[in-house]
């Protein structure tokens, strides 16, 4: 009794080829999507760290005879000069963030949004936390928190 193959594939082995390919490319999306957020998130967060290292260290070096803070909105740092922010003023520098990130849980002692460090000890009265998250997850975050000796660290 001789049998008769024929060659190729049937349609049902195509689609479970195609249903693999498909849940494993998703699979590769979900991780790299994954990936890059977090990437961003450190990135935006090394940002937020390096305006407030730059404003004390303006203030230390006494720039223009000047004390400098850091004002936070959600989607927009501000470094000004001068002992308190004044929206609009001149030597306001902004600082935009990225719309997958955005600043949460603002909390600094004597309240308000603002970070001013001391001239000649770059100390801040203005010391607490704040922090970094994902616009689409805000559980993931980053936080950054400001000593009152205007040591900066993050967590």
């Amino acid at each position: 009794m001789k049998r008769n193959y024929r060659k190729g594939f049937t349609l049902i082995e195509m689609l479970a080829v195609l249903g693999i390919i498909v849940i494993l490319s998703g699979l590769v999306f979900y991780s790299v999507s994954g990936f890059k957020n977090r990437q961003l998130l450190e990135a935006e967060t090394r940002q937020v760290v390096a305006i407030l290292e730059e404003a004390r260290s303006l203030t230390l070096s006494g720039q223009g005879g000047n004390v400098y803070g850091v004002h936070f909105l959600s989607n927009q740092i501000i470094r000004f000069a001068g002992s308190a922010y004044v929206g609009g003023a001149a030597g306001n520098v902004v600082y935009p963030l990225s719309s997958a990130v955005s600043l949460n849980s603002i909390s600094f002692n004597g309240g308000g949004a603002d970070v001013v460090f001391d001239k000649l000890k770059g100390t801040t009265l203005n010391f607490g936390s704040l922090d970094v998250a994902l616009t689409s997850s805000a559980s993931t975050k980053k936080t950054v928190f400001i000593n009152s000796t205007g040591i900066i660290d993050t967590k």
